[in-house]
Formats: C-alpha cells, structure tokens, sequence
C-alpha cells in the first residue's frame, strides 16, 4: 500500500520547469490552439456553403426529406445533420454575405471571430468592409458591439445605390437579440 502511494504521489508531481520553458510552451500551444480556431472557421464557412447549395438544388429531396428544414434538424443517424435552425440560419447567412455578396475572400474570414463576423453582418455592405473587416480583427466583441449601438462602428450612414446593394431583411430575437436573415 506504501509503495502505491508513494507511486501516485510521483506520477501527479510536476517536474520543476523554468519560466522560459513554460513560456515557450504557451506559446506552442496557443498556435496549436489557433490552428483549431482556423480551421473550425473554415469548416463554419464550408458548412454554411455547402447548406446553401443543398437548400439552392433541392438535394434533400433525394434524401428523402420532405423539406430543407427538416432534414437540416433531423438527427445524423437518420440522414439529416443534427442542426438546429439558429445554427443553420447563422452558418448560411455568414457565408451568402461575406462571401457570396461581398466578395471577401475565405482566408480573410478565418481570423475574425465568429461572434465578431455575426455582430457586423447587419451593417456591413459593399461600402464598408474594408473598414468593418480590421475592425472585427482587432476588437473585443463587447467593444464591437458598443460601437455598433453608438453608430461609431459605421461612421456617417452611406446612401445605397439599390442597382449595386442587395436588401437583407433581418430580423431580431426578441428573446436573445440574435439576428437572423428572413428569406
């Protein structure tokens, strides 16, 4: 019993490691950590236009669905993709928006933050993203968030040319105040 214990006692004991080995060893993981974060951008934009398309080409259908809804919500096992609307709608209009209807390129998205791309996605058009873009880089969601409610965030409205802008109807969670994009 003696030996036991004294065995769990070394193998929970942290060898005596120097504040630079520690540091490097941050350091590696945050970019193992970011590489994740990059690549889980990458698969939300991917999903969103691969949604698109099934929803576009009525692939469900040949699924055997009866609608995009419900085989967007139905479980994995049963053929659908376990999604919930939220998510879908989000993964969606993330992807028509920045990518299909403001041309940004992928690589550019993938260090934004999600919670960042969503909080702009109903100000930002044609006009601003260049602006909108660095912005969303670089601050905090809550300070993002500020900034969209004070108007600073947009500056001076913009008047749109409806030949070159498409209308996005958004609508708010009354609940939430998530927005979402009305089709």
């Amino acid at each position: 019993m003696e030996d036991l214990a004294k065995s769990i006692v070394e193998d929970t004991m942290v060898p005596h490691v120097t504040e630079e080995d520690a540091v490097a060893k941050a350091h590696k993981v945050r970019e193992g950590a970011l590489g994740h974060l990059f690549s889980l951008q990458l698969h939300r934009l991917g999903l969103g236009q691969a949604l698109i398309q099934i929803e576009a080409e009525g692939l469900w259908e040949h699924l055997g669905f009866e609608n995009f809804e419900s085989f967007c919500s139905a479980p994995i096992p049963s053929g659908g993709l376990s999604l919930n609307a939220r998510t879908r709608q989000a993964l969606m209009q993330v992807y028509r928006v920045y990518v299909m209807e403001l041309d940004v390129p992928i690589d550019k998205l993938q260090e934004i933050s999600w919670s960042n791309l969503r909080t702009i996605i109903s100000v930002v058009n044609k006009n601003n993203v260049a602006t909108l873009l660095p912005e969303a880089l670089t601050l905090a969601n809550a300070d993002l968030r500020e900034k969209k409610v004070t108007g600073e965030l947009v500056g001076e409205p913009v008047p749109l040319d409806a030949e070159k802008e498409q209308v996005r109807h958004l609508l708010t969670c009354p609940n939430c105040n998530y927005e979402f994009e009305s089709h």
